[in-house]
């Protein structure tokens, strides 16, 4: 009788939260080729990610990194990696590796 009574609540509860969850969520359905599908799962398999799970926060990240004032930062941190390696390499001296690594990964903050 408890177990008949948990499954009763159990279903309920599923039906209820799921009623609730479709109220507040929108779910948006695309379709992409296989090949591009693919390439999706071998991305997300790196992360350990599902590939939806891993799709929907390309899209995410994608839309909240895509501003203009973005674009603009990542080309500032793009010619000062250029200014370093070119002023080494006129004045035959070592790059800055620590300054050049630094700069390479607030790039790769920003597309990421």
């Amino acid at each position: 009788m408890i177990r008949e009574a948990k499954k009763q609540y159990r279903k309920l509860y599923l039906s209820n939260y799921n009623t609730r969850y479709r109220e507040k969520h929108v779910q948006i359905t695309f379709r992409i080729s296989e090949k591009k599908y693919k390439e999706f799962e071998k991305l997300a398999k790196k992360d350990n990610k599902k590939v939806t799970f891993y799709v929907k926060q390309l899209i995410l990240k994608n839309q909240n990194n895509n501003s203009p004032f973005d674009l603009k930062i990542l080309r500032v941190l793009l010619l000062q990696t250029i200014d370093i390696t070119e002023e080494a390499i006129e004045e035959n001296e070592r790059v800055n590796t620590s300054t050049l690594l630094s700069l390479l990964e607030n790039m790769h903050k920003l597309i990421t």
